[in-house]
């Protein structure tokens, strides 16, 4: 492999640091909003330090994407602004360098952004999302769902995707709901299950698993295959 020349090395010197300042700072910005959103999850459900530092370095491989792209570009118009700004790349025309003495530096720097946005996206950020959704179960189940619901609003927040709708909920300990409707899917075997209830519970499962208990009082519940709404079977 050819080895760099001494003015290659030179310009790369100048762009890498203004490069990882806006990469510093890019990532920053965009995770200020996620950062409001962790310490909100985490002052309403009392989390412990490590799942709170877990659930906030979950969303940083997503930012990493749009963020390299954008810290390669700033660290090229920084450094190359000061080359011409500080009379350098005057100095190296009048060398006898090319516009290409710019272009091979600014190439590599984008060829190795490049390079890193694809690993993040390909290999980094789907672990990421597996994390975070794990991450949503356990946020389940360290407070009390029941406190979280509110009445005559869509709860979307359900392992397997299940969607979950109260018109009331009783106040008192266990806190009844009343009329409730839970719609879940099962992918395994392409059938929807649609429940109705008069009230229900819905609480941890015992012995600390990770699992949610929801006990239907006075329902009715359909079975439906696939998306066809016409064929379905009651479930006793």
């Amino acid at each position: 492999m050819r080895p760099l020349s001494r003015i290659t090395r030179y310009v790369l010197a100048e762009l890498i640091p203004p490069t990882f300042l806006g990469l510093g700072l890019y990532t920053f910005v965009l995770l200020t909003n996620h950062l409001f959103v962790v310490a909100e999850k985490a002052l309403s459900k009392n989390l412990d330090f490590e799942l709170t530092l877990r659930l906030f370095a979950a969303g940083i491989p997503q930012l990493l994407v749009l963020t390299i792209p954008m810290a390669v570009l700033l660290g090229c118009l920084v450094g190359i602004g000061r080359l011409s700004a500080d009379e350098e790349w005057t100095a190296l025309q009048s060398a006898g360098c090319s516009p290409g003495a710019l272009l091979r530096p600014a190439g590599l720097l984008g060829l190795a952004g490049a390079v890193g946005c694809f690993c993040v996206y390909s290999f980094v950020v789907p672990s990421a999302s597996y994390a975070l959704r794990s991450l949503q179960g356990e946020l389940i189940f360290a407070s009390n769902l029941a406190a979280d619901l509110r009445p005559r609003a869509f709860y979307t927040d359900l392992p397997d995707d299940a969607v979950l709708f109260v018109d009331e909920i009783r106040p008192g300990g266990q806190r009844r709901l009343e009329r409730v409707l839970l719609i879940q899917e099962d992918p395994q075997h392409g059938t929807t299950t649609l429940a109705l209830a008069a009230s229900g519970d819905l609480y941890p499962a015992p012995g600390g698993q990770p699992a949610l208990m929801l006990d239907l009082y006075d329902g009715v519940g359909y079975s439906f295959q696939g998306k066809d709404s016409q064929d379905y079977r009651m479930l006793v």
